[in-house]
């Protein structure tokens, strides 16, 4: 069972341990149910004695949206499990059946249960130069868009056609693989991917000032 944080770094610590099982020991990814993982609520919304809980922050940005008011309420954001009080803790493992989602394995597999090579072969072999994102088949060729080192443009097509106000659905009793990474791992994907982008333009901005600076102050020295 995986325990993380319910933020998009939780769902990278759970799209790299399936990544880590695929690589090294998938037979156990394809045992559907064997891997679980254990959520927690990512937003509280209170007021008086009345507790909604929300596991996605698009849930909760929708629920915030269609109230006619906010009087009364209070929010309290859960940056990850040790925001939870011990009380909170033993509430969620009161109620394993909500808190527990074990993962389903959709396919790459044939009937004797040998890999099948046609669909990734296809997946490696489609031109990448198409904006238009065409979903994986099965949760192998998932797992090999989001994480193979030679399907990178694949990626950013993928990235691009991501819709922002979507959210993975917890309310289920299973979620597939492809499903949790189409739905959730994608935030991370996105947010990083920004961040990166941000970090960049600082780096150039500093050393963009760095020069300027040093330029400045050569140019007003005495000393020649």
């Amino acid at each position: 069972m995986i325990m993380a944080d319910q933020d998009f770094d939780g769902s990278h610590i759970k799209g790299l341990i399936m990544n880590f099982l695929h690589w090294y020991n998938p037979s156990l990814l394809r045992l559907n149910g064997f891997v679980k993982m254990f959520i927690t609520p990512i937003v509280k919304a209170t007021k008086g004695s009345v507790v909604k809980s929300f596991f996605t922050v698009p849930k909760f940005v929708a629920w915030k949206n269609a109230q006619n008011s906010l009087s009364g309420w209070t929010f309290k954001y859960y940056k990850g499990l040790g925001t939870n009080t011990s009380k909170e803790a033993k509430t969620y493992f009161g109620d394993l059946n909500r808190h527990v989602i074990p993962f389903r394995y959709n396919g790459g597999t044939t009937s004797n249960g040998s890999n099948n090579d046609d669909e990734t072969t296809a997946l490696l072999a489609t031109p990448t130069t198409s904006t238009t994102f065409q979903e994986p088949s099965n949760d192998d060729d998932w797992i090999e868009m989001v994480f193979s080192k030679t399907l990178s443009n694949r990626r950013k097509t993928w990235l691009q056609s991501y819709d922002s106000d979507s959210s993975i659905d917890y309310e289920t009793n299973e979620i597939s693989v492809s499903t949790f990474l189409r739905d959730e791992y994608v935030v991370f994907e996105c947010e990083n991917s920004l961040s990166h982008v941000v970090n960049r333009i600082i780096c150039i901005t500093l050393v963009y000032i760095r020069r300027k600076s040093l330029e400045h102050a050569n140019a007003h020295s005495n000393v020649t």
